[in-house]
């Protein structure tokens, strides 16, 4: 179980293009004497709030939407999100649009991804509705470059925008995801770090137009995620998105796992497995996409398990620890909970030893094969 647009209006995109070239790189008067131009300021420091999420999950929306509804409300206007650059102009453009064609085509194109899902549709439109004077700031690499990213390219060599700047970034995520595939064909391992730094290094591009204003950025925990959990989501010695920031940006960096704040673990049922009653801790439950065959995966911690089930065979399967709503610890035993759309159940019982180690990114869950599993009645 090892998991590891069609044409917009030329004018409107013009128009976008002439706003962003008038907001950033304005030209220094050609009369000025160049020894009476004053020095180009510091640039300020500001805040990075960056948070970790499950792609897609209804209680992460919900508290992203709430902090950024509260971030608006104290002034900010940016917020960096977890999609290519031509992902995010598209968004910008139809921010200023009376009708929802862009963003449905858009939605369209992430097909068999984890953001294509109606929690991702309400996520944006209750930013429009709510913070329209949103900007977004897309920093992965170029998802999608054969669908959306084609299309913005020919957008702009449509309004004789090629030598644009947007068309050089657009260009360069797009060969940062054809890099990126390659490299994940040779190591998969590798292919996560050169991730991690090209996002580093989109953000810092971006961020640093702003001259040191207060963002937040919304990404999958695993790019959020700081020094001392790292080799619980990528391979030793990969260094996240989040760690590569601090080190460049030092204290200003905050990160916020949402899903240790929405997954809240309580007590729960009592779980018989081989005949042995254990108390259980609940920490929710993720429906999975329709793309991914809408099946709901609920998460248990069995209390006092380990040492009845520590010598139970294993089948070596191992699961990813992103796919956790939980900090997961060693010598436990977890129980995750399958629901199927046909209304079938299936139980998975893992455990984690203490010698469990991350490999090629995946945390080395064992899977026990042949676990009787029955809640109590």
């Amino acid at each position: 179980m090892k998991h590891r647009f069609f044409r917009i209006p030329i004018l409107l995109l013009t128009a976008l293009l002439l706003f962003c070239c008038a907001a950033t790189d304005a030209p220094a008067s050609p009369t000025a004497d160049p020894a009476e131009t004053a020095p180009e300021p510091t640039r300020k420091e500001g805040s990075i709030l960056l948070c970790g999420e499950l792609h897609s999950d209804a209680a992460c929306i919900s508290r992203e939407l709430e902090l950024w509804g509260d971030c608006y409300a104290q002034g900010m206007r940016h917020l960096f999100i977890e999609t290519s650059y031509f992902g995010a102009q598209y968004l910008n453009l139809w921010m200023q649009a009376e009708d929802d064609e862009i963003l449905n085509r858009l939605y369209r194109e992430l097909k068999n991804t984890p953001a294509h899902s109606e929690e991702t549709l309400r996520f944006y439109h209750t930013i429009k509705d709510r913070c329209p004077e949103t900007v977004f700031h897309g920093v992965d690499i170029g998802h999608q470059n054969a669908t959306t990213g084609y299309r913005y390219l020919e957008d702009l060599k449509s309004a004789g925008q090629e030598g644009s700047e947007a068309y050089a970034l657009a260009e360069q995520a797009v060969e940062q995801k054809v890099e990126y595939d390659y490299l994940a064909l040779k190591d998969e391992s590798e292919a996560d770090a050169y991730r991690e730094r090209c996002m580093t290094e989109n953000f810092i591009r971006e961020y640093d137009k702003l001259n040191g204003e207060n963002i937040m950025g919304i990404f999958g925990r695993a790019h959020t995620v700081t020094a001392d959990r790292i080799e619980s989501f990528f391979a030793p010695g990969t260094k996240t998105m989040a760690v590569l920031l601090g080190e460049h940006y030092g204290t200003c960096i905050k990160a916020a796992d949402l899903v240790l704040e929405t997954y809240i673990p309580r007590e729960s049922d009592v779980v018989t497995v081989n005949g042995k009653e254990y108390a259980s801790v609940f920490f929710g439950s993720y429906q999975y996409p329709e793309d991914y065959g809408s099946y709901s995966m609920a998460f248990r911690r069995l209390e006092n398990a380990y040492a009845d089930l520590r010598d139970c065979p294993l089948t070596g399967e191992t699961y990813r620890y992103t796919d956790f709503p939980v900090p997961v610890e060693p010598c436990q035993v977890y129980l995750i909970e399958v629901s199927m759309p046909d209304g079938s159940v299936e139980m998975y019982v893992f455990r984690t030893d203490a010698e469990t180690v991350c490999e090629d990114g995946y945390f080395a869950y064992l899977l026990m094969p042949e676990i009787r599993v029955t809640d109590e009645e």
